[in-house]
């Protein structure tokens, strides 16, 4: 049954390989997810042997990799142990590209991001100029549906800086009871499921 298995994924172009599940990994494309596990909140983590990884480095993490496609910047003004955060603040794009970069810079393989940086930053150079949104903020009302498992990671260290001078390195990572009120972040969500968090970054407080 395997090998008939195999046999008819040969012919139809596509590389299977241990622990991917996904379709990605057609056409030969290396999977950056793979021997992964990923999560309710879009994170995707190590998973060697079954066991979970969370003490991931750069190099098996893609946290970027989720289905957001919104970003709001803003203060925590409110958060309760239910998952409820309230965020003042707006709709940025630099988030969003920022994000958009990250997440192509994680999807191919490490030995290539060090050559292929001035690639991306170069795609990217009219969309990761910093700038504040100058009318006015407004409150955005999330609900995180499991947060004991919703990881925050700390972005502070390129976040609004000019790409050029972007180094990395194994991201500090908060768990949702880190968070409070006054702390700046950026969340990203679905726009059809906008009360749902897809990731959270901690950056550095605003900007005066």
């Amino acid at each position: 049954m395997i090998k008939k298995a195999l046999a008819v994924a040969a012919l139809a172009g596509i590389v299977i390989l241990p622990g991917c599940h996904n379709e990605c990994c057609s056409n030969g494309q290396e999977d950056y997810r793979r021997e992964g596990v990923t999560y309710s909140d879009g994170r995707i983590e190590s998973s060697k042997s079954g066991v979970s990884n969370t003490s991931n480095t750069t190099s098996d993490v893609n946290y970027y990799d989720n289905s957001g496609n919104t970003y709001v910047e803003g203060t925590v003004t409110n958060i309760g142990p239910d998952g409820r955060v309230v965020l003042k603040g707006y709709e940025s794009p630099y988030a969003n590209a920022y994000t958009s970069y990250h997440r192509d810079y994680y999807s191919i393989p490490e030995t290539q991001r060090e050559t292929r940086s001035r690639e991306f930053r170069e795609k990217y150079k009219d969309r990761l100029n910093y700038s504040e949104y100058k009318d006015k903020e407004r409150d955005y009302n999330f609900s995180i549906s499991n947060p004991d498992r919703f990881t925050v990671y700390d972005e502070s260290a390129r976040y609004g800086r000019g790409a050029d001078t972007w180094h990395y390195s194994t991201p500090s990572k908060y768990t949702y009871s880190n968070i409070k009120a006054g702390d700046r972040v950026v969340v990203g969500y679905d726009s059809n499921n906008p009360n749902n968090p897809r990731s959270m970054y901690k950056v550095d407080a605003q900007k005066k």
